[in-house]
């Protein structure tokens, strides 16, 4: 390096300082992340879950309090019921399948949408979409009862 001029020699350290820097922001972005990442089983999440949330359905705002029963878990995956009513109306009810990827996130269906989010300080939290005539859009928080 010292048959370098001054000026290579200073830009070249720049260098090396810069990637070292770098590096260790990735480092310490990557344990960061892996320390706070939950990836829970199937078995984890049964049981009563009051979700709440709001956005819109049909170009309308809607806020939403629905029940969720996460009943049986096998591995990754679990199935169950989600129950709600509609303007004051009778309880209804849908069943759901679901599975937690190898990632985190939660993943639900019912009989007409999607329900996608993250398992996070004890509670699941994401968006639930359906498309067609009750175009819906929401973001939900399940937090266990």
């Amino acid at each position: 390096m010292n048959h370098l001029p001054t000026q290579s020699r200073i830009l070249l350290s720049l260098v090396k300082l810069s990637v070292s820097a770098t590096g260790a922001i990735a480092l310490v972005i990557s344990l960061a992340s892996c320390a706070s990442l939950q990836v829970p089983t199937g078995d984890d999440l049964k049981g009563t879950w009051a979700q709440t949330g709001g956005g819109f359905e049909r170009g309308r705002s809607v806020k939403w309090s629905q029940t969720v029963v996460i009943e049986k878990a096998d591995g990754q995956g679990f199935a169950g019921i989600k129950k709600y009513s509609q303007n004051g109306g009778p309880t209804q009810q849908e069943a759901i399948n679901g599975v937690v990827g190898v990632d985190g996130h939660v993943l639900f269906v019912d009989d007409d949408g999607m329900f996608l989010g993250r398992f996070i300080n004890g509670m699941i939290m994401g968006q639930y979409a359906e498309v067609g005539k009750d175009a819906t859009a929401v973001n939900l928080v399940l937090k266990r009862q």
